[in-house]
């Protein structure tokens, strides 16, 4: 049982909506008791914490390292430049830049780098982008072989070595972006359906959308002609006219991020979704062959306007969540992470992360024997673009934003005296028709042990619009973190639909659990 489902308080309280959009000189109303909600809301659990590790940088979408003994850390800009970080510092001089290169348009970029499993000794690395384009295109998915500079370790030969792939593209997204070695010693790259046209996930003799595995260490003649690598024979495909034997695993959107589990070689797949659902799937070690699903399901769901589907063949997701019901919105993309395998945080032992682009939001995946469940572990005020893994095996979030953040498990607090809870002030008041104007203060009592407010969420938003902050307009469940102290929040309600009444229930929630619930409504307003 989580900390916030604990105890759940009697008392609530009634934000008189009504009163206050009924009374035409504005005055604050005052609340009274009503009955509780029936639950508790979701909250996050708050298990684990955000450490500021790096900052300054332009749109990163990666970090990596190279399993060299070395500790550096890569860190991967959509322009077109990787730097290198050394003891916690930023080099000066980009180890490549590719910003002439790269075409950023829209979710193009320099969207992947891995290093080759002996890098130490041979200073081979690949990286993924999309090529700027040529007259009539869109640009080029390309992977390409580089080399560390013979004189300087601190930085790599600006000129390619080959290119091993160019998939022409007729679209701007859609371009998966993750690149990696399994341990098998093959390179795997997950790419997109392009786009425009999502049928491609599904045909077999097109590498878009598509989980490739090729041998980059050409042993003789490359396979297929004319490319820069050889196909493994143990390919799944490999003598079947009717695939590209590149091909691993089929039937993907949008495999922005994916990682192999470094202890035991299985792969996660974190999918885009279209309009609904947001899907991670998950592939054994050296089991090839699957099917996903896209475009004939999203997630585990027939794609509309389908009622029914053909799910023979098909391997559903092990996790996946439905926009409208987790407090995420849209839009919405997944942003696949990491099974932690360091040694830092043992509380996190075992546990896969992944976010929520958009909105945030961190989940835990936990296995519990073939099965999967979800657990919200953070909610964020960060676009999340990636999760980034070093040499050790700990973990970080990598944001839009410009930050490099650590993941460590938070420390536990102090029991919380149950006893004594934080203390509300709520006011509200009309400021036009149809709108009101609602200011809660919370305060943590001086005599409170170990307990504090935590967060408040919004639980339910009918014929209205709720405004606060720069999240304007939600109309869809969404949560609020709180820090120690005094907090005062401030929002706007504003009617949506004439002449049906407006609603807005939310609820505060401290260590011990859902707290108060305030529910509002109110009648018609002119």
């Amino acid at each position: 049982m989580t900390r916030r489902s604990c105890v759940l308080a009697a008392l609530s309280i009634v934000l008189a909506l009504a009163s206050a959009l009924g009374t035409a000189d504005g005055a604050p109303s005052r609340s009274t008791l009503a009955a509780p909600l029936d639950a508790p809301l979701a909250a996050p659990d708050n298990s684990i914490v955000l450490q500021p590790f790096l900052s300054g940088f332009s749109f990163p979408v990666f970090m990596t390292h190279a399993g060299d003994g070395t500790n550096r850390l890569w860190v991967v800009e959509k322009s077109g430049l990787i730097k290198l970080v050394v003891n916690g510092v930023v080099r000066p001089t980009p180890y490549l830049d590719l910003v002439d290169t790269v075409s950023d348009s829209g979710e193009q970029g320099l969207l992947g780098l891995a290093f080759h499993p002996q890098y130490e000794m041979n200073g081979k690395f690949y990286v993924y982008y999309t090529a700027n384009p040529s007259s009539g295109s869109v640009g080029n998915n390309t992977l390409v072989e580089y080399h560390v500079d013979e004189d300087n370790p601190a930085i790599a030969n600006p000129v390619p070595v080959r290119t091993l792939l160019s998939m022409p593209d007729i679209a701007t997204n859609h371009n998966g972006g993750t690149i990696a070695f399994g341990q098998d010693g093959k390179l795997y790259l997950a790419t997109g359906d392009g786009g425009s046209t999502p049928e491609r996930a599904q045909d077999p003799m097109s590498l878009f959308g598509k989980v490739l595995r090729i041998d980059v260490d050409v042993p003789g003649t490359p396979q297929p002609p004319g490319s820069g690598y050889s196909i493994p024979p143990d390919n799944p495909f490999v003598g079947n006219p009717a695939y590209r034997p590149e091909i691993w695993a089929l039937g993907l959107r949008n495999p922005y991020r994916w990682s192999f589990d470094r202890q035991t070689g299985d792969l996660f797949i974190a999918d885009v979704g279209a309009g609904t659902w947001e899907e991670v799937s998950f592939l054994r070690r050296g089991v090839g062959g699957i099917n996903l699903g896209w475009v004939i399901r999203e997630g585990k769901h027939c794609t509309p306007p389908t009622t029914s589907c053909q799910t023979s063949g098909l391997t559903d997701p092990i996790l996946e969540y439905d926009r409208a019901t987790n407090g995420v919105g849209s839009p919405a993309a997944v942003a696949g992470g990491y099974r932690y395998r360091g040694s830092q945080n043992p509380a996190l032992q075992g546990i896969y992360f992944y976010a929520d682009f958009y909105s945030g939001k961190i989940w835990k995946g936990i296995a519990s024997g073939h099965s999967w469940g979800a657990i919200e572990a953070l909610d964020t005020t960060h676009n999340i673009a990636a999760f980034g893994e070093d040499e050790a095996g700990e973990l970080y979030v990598v944001t839009a934003g410009g930050q490099i953040l650590r993941v460590l498990q938070a420390v536990s607090p102090p029991a919380a005296n149950c006893s004594q809870r934080p203390r509300f002030a709520l006011q509200s008041t009309r400021t036009g028709a149809g709108t009101l104007q609602v200011t809660l203060t919370a305060t943590d009592s001086p005599t409170v042990s170990g307990n504090v407010l935590q967060s408040l969420a919004f639980n339910r938003i009918l014929n209205a619009f709720v405004t606060i902050g720069t999240q304007t307009d939600r109309i869809s469940p969404f949560t609020l973190s709180f820090s120690p102290g005094v907090q005062t929040v401030q929002f706007t309600v504003r009617r949506d639909k004439p002449g049906q009444a407006m609603q807005v229930d939310f609820g505060a929630t401290d260590r011990c659990g859902l707290w108060q619930s305030f529910v509002g409504g109110g009648p018609n307003m002119p």
